[in-house]
């Protein structure tokens, strides 16, 4: 048998492409060429790698907006079912407000004799005991509405209404000392973004005990909880013209507002041990001067106040507040 006179080739061949387009054996590369090849082999990594990130980039951005559509969603329900939670513990709610300046369009068809009227009446010697009569019915509906929500949860104190604004809501204060509970838990102990309208637990459940009575609130952007204290900022009839409520077992407490401005969480306003009158007068004199609107009322020693906090929704890493001073101007069992 014929061995083949075909031999292995053992010569290497290496194409390179260049500008020239030329093929060259390795023998005949030069040395500058291998930086060449290499050069180009990196070229082509770099070029799939680029081609690859904006794939990577589309897909990040659209699980980004999966979680995002989500949690929004989950937002707006956790939203709702605070509202209706709080629309249900308002239907046993009807607030009295001072009679004197609202007319009876304002108040429906039962005109409510105020805590002014009774007591002016009272000190001129006028018979008004229908009209007494009629308020006294509307607080005993109160104290049995709010002794009802108490059977579902011993934290309510009592309820906080303010004039021509959606603050209506059970006021809470926590038996175990733990204020941050209620920042996402309702009046029900549902777990909800909005929680609840509390009081600080340092603070005593009768209110006119305390030299300031703080007490906190979400801003929810719908309008409910506490972002109405931003009406008080905003405009200065609001400011002057509207009244708070808060009405507990033991009576009706009427705050007048005396200062409201734009803080972070740093400035002491949410101060509520004080060593003296002395101390607290000129805590109320600081807060008073950061006032936007003007107020001529007097607070002097003997006087109590409520602090109404809420956060402004903005400002560095969350700190910004909006705080609400009024002071106690009547109070009736």
């Amino acid at each position: 048998m014929k061995k083949s006179n075909c031999k292995k080739n053992t010569e290497k061949t290496v194409v390179l492409r260049d500008d020239e387009n030329f093929v060259r054996s390795i023998d005949e590369l030069k040395a500058e060429d291998i930086p060449v090849l290499a050069e180009k082999r990196k070229s082509g990594k770099r070029r799939k790698l680029l081609n690859f990130l904006p794939t990577v980039f589309i897909v990040l951005c659209a699980a980004v907006f999966l979680v995002c559509a989500v949690l929004i969603v989950r937002n707006l329900i956790d939203k709702q079912r605070g509202e209706e939670i709080y629309n249900e513990a308002a239907e046993g709610i009807t607030p009295i407000t001072i009679g004197n300046n609202r007319s009876s369009e304002d108040k429906g068809e039962a005109v409510v004799m105020g805590l002014y009227d009774r007591i002016s009446a009272f000190v001129g010697g006028e018979d008004l005991s229908t009209a007494e009569n009629a308020y006294d019915l509307d607080l005993a509906s109160i104290k049995a509405s709010i002794s009802a929500l108490r059977e579902r949860s011993s934290d309510v104190v009592g309820w906080i209404y303010a004039e021509n604004t959606r603050i209506n809501y059970p006021l809470m204060r926590s038996s175990s000392g733990n204020d941050d509970y209620y920042l996402t838990h309702t009046y029900t102990g549902e777990y909800r973004a909005v929680g609840s309208i509390y009081m600080v637990s340092d603070c005593d459940p009768k209110l006119d005990n305390n030299f300031n009575t703080l007490i906190y609130g979400h801003n929810v952007v719908n309008g409910s909880m506490f972002h109405d204290v931003y009406e008080f900022f905003r405009d200065e009839e609001v400011f002057n013209n509207n009244l708070i409520y808060i009405y507990t077992l033991d009576g009706a407490y009427i705050y007048k507002p005396f200062a409201v401005y734009q803080t972070t969480s740093d400035y002491n306003y949410i101060q509520t041990s004080f060593w003296n009158e002395n101390e607290f007068l000129s805590f109320v004199k600081d807060v008073r001067s950061n006032s936007v609107w003007a107020s001529d009322q007097q607070i002097s020693s003997g006087d109590t106040i409520i602090t109404l906090s809420t956060c402004t929704n903005g400002g560095v890493r969350g700190t910004g507040r909006y705080a609400l001073h009024a002071k106690l101007i009547a109070f009736t069992e």
